[in-house]
């Protein structure tokens, strides 16, 4: 460790006065080798950059302008000499800046003139004249370039600016110690760009975390436990009925107090007789919590469903209720609610089903048909090639519900082929009706 020490004036006597091993500098901030300002003291053996031991730079901001220089003619002091352009002075040289950065292309031939032409830069050196941004006098910064014409590109160039910075992540989980840092545009191994972990040794424990219910402060925001994504339902249970009032319900880990209850479903904390495990009655109050009033009451009667209003209910749809709902009635004897022909004690047969496939009309659980008796006819003995009709029904066999057939109602003789008499029976087609 040393110190720069600036001096206010640079004379030979002050300079014989510089202790063995002491020299003196100057600042250089155009890296031509020759200062300016205020003489500083150090180590002889210095190394640091801006610097020079020699003085008498009289633009420390253009390279080209120091004691030494070639004087050129272009209007200004090149060798610090105070004169301009000297009898002797030459033409200057300029080269080509295609991007006009204030940057020639190097290489490149320069072209000799007092006065700059159009186009053309002082200073050479510019690694890439078809991008203004690139030039020696240009930031390094991290874009996959070497931005100021060093040879050197991004993480490479110490003069890199505006670096990203780093996070150590030791446990992997994208998040990294904020007291633990890297800097530079590309990650080192286990660095991330995002800080905040609380817990680099716990992958389930960083900023995005879900907090769970374990007394660990899982996202680091320094709250416990706190909206807990396995939390429970609290309510307070002032009416001790073991349901929790609905205006409380809260999440937490644990329960707030002795008087709260894993749910808050209760609408009417005041009332041990008003939850969602009570009964509903016949009293106009919502005993059961579910925004209903009086349904399905233990203490109502019991009602059916009439669709076909035919004075009976369809037992599949048996209610309590307080009061007769509409189209109910107080019982649930009908065998099928669709058709108002069908129902107990139905008299009248139907030639056709009652509209789910079935003849049971009177509910009784059986299809009675209304005509099973077969015709009958007998030849007469009081002369030939005479009938006689013994009894009126069916033609050969009793037809089933619905369906259409012969009923013989008179009969009629005939003489087969063989000189047989015959006597059939005959009459019209008639369709088997049942209950």
């Amino acid at each position: 460790m040393f110190l720069l020490l600036p001096l206010l004036s640079c004379t030979p006597w002050l300079e014989a006065e510089l202790d063995s091993g002491d020299c003196a500098y100057y600042d250089d901030d155009d890296g031509d080798g020759y200062g300016s300002g205020p003489m500083m003291v150090a180590p002889c053996d210095t190394a640091i950059t801006d610097l020079a031991t020699e003085s008498g730079d009289c633009n420390d901001a253009d390279p080209t302008i120091h004691p030494g220089a070639v004087e050129y003619c272009n209007h200004e002091d090149d060798d610090c000499d105070k004169e301009i352009d000297e009898d002797d002075a030459d033409p200057a040289p300029w080269f080509p800046d295609v991007d006009q950065d204030g940057f020639g292309m190097s290489p490149s031939d320069p072209v000799y003139s007092c006065e700059q032409p159009e186009g053309y830069s002082k200073f050479e050196g510019d690694c890439d004249d078809f991008d203004p941004q690139v030039n020696p006098d240009a930031d390094e910064v991290c874009n996959g370039h070497d931005d100021d014409c060093d040879g050197l590109v991004d993480d490479e160039d110490d003069d890199l600016t505006e670096p990203a910075t780093f996070y150590r992540d030791a446990d992997g989980d994208g998040y990294g110690k904020s007291d633990v840092i890297a800097e530079g545009c590309l990650p080192p191994s286990d660095y991330v760009s995002t800080s905040g972990d609380c817990n680099d040794a716990n992958s389930t424990v960083h900023p995005n975390a879900d907090e769970i219910c374990d007394g660990v402060d899982q996202d680091c925001d320094s709250d416990i436990d706190e909206d807990a994504i396995d939390a429970s339902t609290w309510g307070l249970d002032a009416d001790g009925d073991g349901f929790g009032d609905e205006a409380s319900e809260t999440e937490a880990c644990e329960a707030p107090g002795t008087e709260w209850v894993g749910n808050a479903t209760d609408c009417d904390d005041d009332d041990v007789g008003v939850n969602p495990g009570a009964s509903e009655t016949c009293d106009e109050v919502d005993e059961d919590c579910d925004g209903d009033v009086d349904e399905d009451p233990i203490d109502g009667d019991s009602w059916w469903a009439d669709t076909d209003l035919d004075g009976y209910g369809d037992p599949s749809t048996g209610v309590l209720a307080c009061e007769q709902p509409a189209n109910h009635v107080p019982n649930g004897d009908d065998c099928y609610d669709g058709n108002k022909k069908a129902y107990p004690g139905q008299t009248a047969y139907q030639t056709g089903d009652r509209g789910d496939g079935s003849f049971d009309y009177d509910c009784d659980g059986v299809e009675a048909q209304e005509h099973t008796e077969l015709g009958e006819c007998e030849a007469s003995e009081e002369g030939d090639h005479a009938c006689e009709l013994e009894e009126e029904g069916w033609d050969g066999s009793v037809p089933d519900c619905g369906v259409r057939e012969t009923w013989v109602d008179h009969c009629e003789a005939s003489v087969s082929s063989s000189g047989d008499e015959i006597c059939s029976g005959s009459g019209s087609r008639v369709t088997q009706a049942c209950r």
